[in-house]
């Protein structure tokens, strides 16, 4: 993966948090300078890709997001999860900084403006979040996440709340021993080479683009 910062440094020379700032500025620039037609022509063959998958096929569960403006957008997915009537699980933030849970959702009218205002499940309906994990409603069969960018080994890198990071950290500890499979979501562009990763980050075990979808 080579890309230089403002001053030169090349990545090899950046610590890990500094790439990681400098590739959100990056990846940030690639989305936003994208033709509006041809990011949707990308974000509806990535989705197309995972429409085809025989694990989204024969998933009963799905969990999903409501896609950021400069993110892959999730609408044929949640309408098509909505038409078969699969289980939807959707992202809604909490007021503690970092978390969040998910809520089952069977129609956009379950959906409401949030903290950040971003649309997400209304307050009133019930969440599966990180203390009750153990809850057995909580069981998608496939997880699809944003994400700023992700590599080739299935590492990701979000926005830098962490969302996603505690929430899965959560998940895993619970020990059922049935876990989703993560899918990430992106443009083509934004899979690199490596991302810096720790102990605890979770690897997504598919990526899927405009490309197609692969499993790692």
């Amino acid at each position: 993966m080579a890309h230089f910062s403002k001053d030169g440094k090349t990545s090899m020379s950046l610590s890990p948090d500094e790439l990681k700032k400098e590739l959100r500025a990056r990846m940030r620039g690639l989305r936003r300078g994208q033709d509006p037609a041809l990011a949707r022509q990308r974000a509806r063959a990535a989705q197309q890709a995972l429409l085809d998958w025989d694990v989204w096929q024969q998933a009963a569960r799905v969990a999903l997001y409501v896609a950021l403006p400069e993110e892959v957008h999730t609408g044929y997915l949640l309408a098509d999860a909505w038409q078969r009537r699969l289980r939807v699980y959707l992202p809604r933030v909490r007021l503690e900084r970092g978390l969040m849970d998910f809520v089952p959702c069977s129609r956009v009218g379950d959906m409401a403006a949030g903290p950040y205002k971003m649309l997400e499940p209304h307050a009133g309906l019930l969440g599966m979040a990180p203390p009750v994990l153990a809850h057995p409603d909580f069981c998608p069969d496939v997880l699809v996440l944003p994400g700023v960018a992700f590599d080739r080994a299935g590492n990701r890198l979000g926005f830098g709340g962490g969302y996603y990071d505690r929430f899965l950290a959560a998940f895993g500890a619970r020990g059922s021993g049935r876990r989703p499979l993560l899918v990430g979501l992106c443009y083509a562009f934004q899979v690199v080479d490596a991302l810096p990763s720790q102990d605890w980050d979770r690897p997504v075990d598919c990526l899927c683009t405009e490309e197609g979808l692969v499993c790692l």
